[in-house]
């Protein structure tokens, strides 16, 4: 960070709309998958188990030049999904800027052209206080 007495934090995103539409988000948001971003059934099918009924969704990538190797879950929420972590698949853990990196490739990538090319629906994002 150039300055010092800048306070880092971990950027959220959800994604939202008509509760009537959710399963609509959820093919798109599959269908939007590119590269590097890849959808993780594996994880799925293992945090499924635990959801209680929601639904989960699990996107990954390899590690590039630019961030590491990562998951990412999306948590069904009412009116679409949120997303409640991204985690190395390499590391023990994630810096600010390569969480924040990730996520906000995640939402250029995938999100944004899911729930606005597709569906019509806005992403809320909150970016990093400074």
């Amino acid at each position: 960070m150039s300055d010092k007495h800048a306070i880092e934090v971990f950027q959220d995103l959800s994604i939202l709309g008509p509760e009537t539409r959710r399963a609509e988000l959820r093919e798109a948001l599959i269908a939007a998958a590119a590269t590097p971003w890849e959808r993780g059934i594996d994880a799925e099918k293992d945090l499924s188990r635990m959801a209680r009924g929601d639904d989960v969704l699990v996107f990954q990538r390899q590690s590039d030049k630019s961030l590491p190797a990562a998951r990412l879950t999306l948590w069904s929420r009412e009116g679409g999904y949120t997303i409640t972590n991204i985690v190395p698949r390499e590391f023990d853990r994630l810096t600010y800027a390569q969480y924040n990196g990730l996520l906000q490739e995640f939402e250029r990538l995938i999100a944004k052209p899911a729930a606005f090319d597709r569906l019509r629906r806005r992403t809320l994002f909150s970016p990093a206080v400074p």
